[in-house]
């Protein structure tokens, strides 16, 4: 799959993932959750006062979606985080404050956030 290059491609895969996690199909929330709880990743922004965290290996990639993600076997941030940079021009950063927030948002969409990112890695965010 190809990786973003402008910030409405960007946006338009942030709309999906919130249909997902506001879905009342089990299967497209649990894919949700699935992609919060193992994300290392995450661009992290407000909506209502509340922070909602989108992981950078779905974001990454033009149009994606549910299906075009489960098959897509090359996935990788390291290819989807400097692209997610570039688009933002924001640098990846670990925040405390936002990991906090991080774990409070697993908590409101049912589960107990991992104590880091897949791998053991520290999780690290864009803010916008």
């Amino acid at each position: 799959m190809e990786t973003i290059d402008r910030i409405d491609e960007l946006y338009e895969n942030l709309e999906t993932l919130e249909k997902y996690m506001q879905s009342n199909d089990p299967d497209e929330k649990a894919f949700y959750g699935d992609l919060i709880k193992r994300g290392i990743c995450f661009v992290a922004y407000k909506k209502k006062d509340k922070y909602i965290f989108a992981p950078s290996r779905f974001l990454g990639y033009k149009h994606n979606n549910r299906h075009a993600h489960l098959h897509n076997d090359k996935k990788d941030g390291r290819e989807t985080n400097p692209a997610i940079t570039k688009v933002l021009n924001l640098e990846l950063l670990q925040d405390k404050e936002l990991n906090r927030q991080y774990e409070k948002f697993c908590a409101q969409q049912g589960f107990i956030a991992n104590k880091t990112g897949s791998f053991g890695l520290e999780r690290k965010f864009w803010e916008i």
